[in-house]
C-alpha cells in the first residue's frame, strides 16, 4: 500500500513549483505602511519556543493566521534545521551566526562555553544595541547560566527565565535585570515572562528608535504546566499515529539505536502537554504581536517565529530530542515583515541563518565572520526555489549523542515527481561504525536504513561540513552532489598489503597491513577475519587487529596486523583476509586475499 502523500509534502511540491499566496489588505493599521527591506532598519520581535516539534504548528492557529501564509505576509521555511538538537547550543548557534563546531559549544553546560570562549561580545543582539537599537530578552536564554546575575553584552533590558526542567519543588529564580528574583512555581513562567515583555513593548510608543525583543517561554519543555486556560484542551488526545511512533523493526537501526517501546499513557501525556502549552504559547504570542503592530503601526516590522530544536514523541521509540532523526533536527521557522510576500519555500536553512538576516535588515555589518547565510532575498521573493543556494546543511550532536550529519534537499525539475530531486539525510555515528542513510522521496518516516547507499564523496562532504568554518565552509553547502540511487553495489576488495606478496628480507618486527577498496566495517576486521599463519602451519600467530590503522602515514581503509612476538628469521609466513570481512554496507570481501612474505 502507498503510504499517503502528507501535507508538508503536498507544500513542498507547491513550493517547488513557484506556489505563492496573495496577502492583499493584511495591513490596516498604516494606510502607507512602510516595508521591511535591507537596512530599514525594522523593529524586531524573535520568538524562540523551546522543544517544539515542526508539526505542531498545526495547534496554533493565531500564529498560523498573523504569521504564515496565505493568511500573513511572510514566509514559511518547509526545510528548517536546527545546528544541534539541543537547547544551549543551538541558542548560541542562533545569536553568533555559527556552528557548533565553530564556538565549541556542543553541551548543555552552553553558556560556560559561550561565554569563556569570548562569543558574547559578538553577537548580533550587541551589534543591534551598537546600533541604536534598544534591546531586551524576556524568557530563557541559554542553559548552564545557574543562577548568575551578569547580564550579557548588548541587553538593556533583561528578565531571564531558568530552564523549566531546573526549578525546584516549590520555586524558581528569575534573573530580573541582574537581580536574583524567587517565584513560587504556581506561577507559570512562561506567562510571566510573557506579562513582563508585554508592558516594554507598549512603553516604545511611539517607536521612534528601533527596538529588538527575543520572548523565549519555556513552552513546550518538559515538565508540561499550561495555564488553567488550556491545561483540559487535549485530555483525550491520542498519541500521534504515523509508522515511526514504537517503530515496529529496529533491525535497520544501529546497536545504539535499539531501545524498548514507549508505553501509551507516557506517549497520550507528551502529546497532551506539548499540545496544551502550545495553545498558552499562541495566545501569548497574538498579544505580543498586538503590541508590536501597535507601537510601531505595523510599518517596517519583523517577526521571526522559531524553536531551539525538535522533539521526538515516540518516533523511533524515543522521547527525547538530542537524535539524529527528523523530529528532533527539523524547526518551525517563520518570517514574516511588513510588505513582504505570503510564500512557502524549500530551500535549505538553518538556525545559524537568523543572525546574519536581522542584520541585513538592520543595516548592521556582521561584527565578524558568520558560518550561515542572510535570507533577505528569500523573505522578500526575490530568489525562487531553483535558484543556487545550499544542497545542504549539517547538523551535529558529537558531545551529548555522538553523531553528525548532513540533509540534502534539492527540489525535481519542473514538471517531475519528488524522486526526481534529492532529499536524504546522511548520519554519521562517531561511537558507531554503522552509518545511516535516509531517502525521504520514499521514506520520510525514515523506516529503512540503506548504508549501501554512502558514498567516500558523502563522507568527504561530512568531514569538512563538520571542520571548516565562514566561506569555506558555504562552499562545500553548494558543491555539486554525489550520485544518489541504487547504492554501492561493488564488493569490497584488498588492494594492497605491506609485506607486499611474496616479499624476501622482511624486518622481524613488521607490521602486517592490508588496504581496502573502501571503508570496512571496523567490527568485521578482528582477529577471525585477519590472520597470520607460519607456511604450512595451521597455527594462528598471536596479534593484535586494529582497522582502521590509527598510523596517520597509512593509507585510508587499512587495517593493522601487529604480532605479539618478532617474526623468526628466514621463515615464510602467510597472511589471510577472509570474506568475513565486510564493508559499511555488508557486503563481504569479494574472495579470500591470502599473501606469502619471507623474514630475512
Amino acid at each position: 500500500m502507498e503510504t499517503p502523500m502528507t501535507r508538508k509534502d503536498a507544500l513542498k511540491l507547491g513550493a517547488a513549483a513557484g506556489v505563492a499566496f496573495s496577502a492583499t489588505g493584511l495591513l490596516p493599521r498604516a494606510a502607507k505602511a512602510a516595508s521591511v527591506g535591507v537596512g530599514s532598519k525594522p523593529s524586531i520581535l524573535l520568538i524562540v519556543v523551546d522543544d517544539m516539534p515542526d508539526r505542531l504548528l498545526e495547534v496554533m492557529e493565531k500564529v498560523q493566521s498573523r504569521l504564515m501564509p496565505p493568511l500573513a505576509p511572510g514566509t514559511r521555511f518547509l526545510n528548517a534545521y536546527t545546528a544541534i538538537p539541543l537547547c544551549g547550543p543551538n541558542r548560541a548557534a542562533i545569536l553568533s551566526g555559527r556552528f557548533p563546531h565553530t564556538t565549541k559549544v556542543t553541551t548543555n553546560s552552553a553558556w560556560q562555553a559561550f561565554s569563556s570562549g569570548g562569543h558574547e561580545a559578538f553577537t548580533f543582539v550587541k551589534a543591534l544595541n551598537d546600533a541604536g537599537y534598544d534591546t531586551a530578552l524576556f524568557g530563557k536564554y541559554m542553559n548552564g547560566r545557574g543562577g548568575s546575575t551578569s547580564i550579557p553584552a548588548g541587553w538593556d533590558r533583561w528578565f531571564e527565565l531558568p530552564g523549566s526542567s531546573t526549578h525546584s519543588s516549590t520555586s524558581y529564580v528569575v534573573n530580573d535585570q541582574g537581580k536574583n528574583v524567587s517565584f513560587p512555581n504556581t506561577k507559570n513562567d512562561s506567562e510571566l515572562a510573557y506579562e513582563k515583555a508585554l508592558p516594554w513593548i507598549r512603553e516604545r510608543t511611539p517607536a521612534t528608535t528601533p527596538f529588538f525583543i527575543q520572548f523565549s517561554p519555556t513552552n513546550p519543555h518538559k515538565p508540561y504546566t499550561p495555564t488553567a486556560t488550556h491545561a483540559h484542551d487535549y485530555d483525550t488526545v491520542a498519541p500521534r499515529n504515523v509508522p515511526s511512533v514504537n517503530e515496529a523493526d529496529m533491525s535497520d537501526k544501529p546497536a545504539k539505536m535499539q531501545k524498548g517501546t514507549i508505553s501509551r499513557s507516557e506517549l497520550e501525556a507528551v502529546e497532551e502537554g506539548m499540545r496544551e502549552e502550545l495553545e498558552d504559547t499562541d495566545d501569548f504570542i497574538a498579544d505580543l504581536l498586538d503590541a508590536a503592530e501597535a507601537v510601531t503601526g505595523n510599518s517596517n516590522l519583523l517577526v521571526i517565529f522559531t524553536s531551539d530544536n525538535g522533539f521526538q514523541a515516540g518516533e523511533h521509540r524515543l522521547v527525547n530530542k538530542s537524535w539524529q532523526y527528523q523530529e528532533s533536527v527539523e524547526i518551525p521557522l517563520i518570517m514574516r515583515g511588513t510588505g513582504f510576500p505570503a510564500q512557502e519555500t524549500t530551500q535549505l536553512v538553518s538556525s545559524v541563518d537568523i543572525s546574519w538576516t536581522i542584520l541585513n535588515f538592520a543595516g548592521v555589518a556582521p561584527p565578524r565572520a558568520l558560518d550561515g547565510r542572510s535570507l533577505h532575498e528569500i523573505v522578500l521573493g526575490n530568489q525562487p526555489a531553483d535558484a543556487p543556494w545550499r544542497k545542504r546543511v549539517v547538523i551535529e550532536d558529537p558531545t551529548d549523542k555522538s553523531w553528525q550529519m548532513y540533509r540534502e534537499f534539492q527540489p525535481p525539475p519542473a514538471g517531475q515527481p519528488p524522486s526526481a530531486g534529492k532529499d536524504f539525510a546522511f548520519i554519521r555515528h562517531l561511537n558507531d561504525p554503522t552509518p545511516e542513510f535516509y531517502d525521504l522521496t520514499v521514506d520520510q518516516y525514515q523506516l529503512d536504513s540503506k548504508p549501501s547507499m554512502v558514498t567516500a564523496d558523502m563522507r568527504s562532504k561530512l568531514d569538512r561540513l563538520t571542520s571548516l568554518t565562514g566561506a569555506n565552509l558555504r562552499a562545500v553547502e553548494e558543491e555539486p552532489s554525489t550520485t544518489q540511487g541504487g547504492g554501492d553495489t561493488t564488493a569490497p576488495t584488498v588492494k594492497s598489503t605491506v609485506p607486499a606478496a611474496n616479499a624476501p628480507g622482511v624486518s622481524p618486527t613488521t607490521n602486517v597491513t592490508a588496504t581496502f577498496s573502501e571503508d570496512m566495517l571496523a567490527s568485521s576486521i578482528n582477529g577471525t577475519t585477519f590472520r597470520l599463519f607460519k607456511k604450512g602451519s595451521t597455527t594462528k600467530i598471536a596479534a593484535t587487529v586494529v582497522y582502521p590503522d590509527p598510523d596517520p602515514n597509512s593509507p585510508p581503509y587499512t587495517a593493522k596486523l601487529d604480532p605479539t612476538n618478532s617474526l623468526q628469521i628466514g621463515v615464510t609466513y602467510k597472511a589471510v583476509v577472509t570474506t568475513g570481512a565486510k564493508d559499511l554496507a555488508g557486503k563481504p570481501l569479494a574472495q579470500q586475499y591470502r599473501w606469502f612474505f619471507t623474514v630475512g
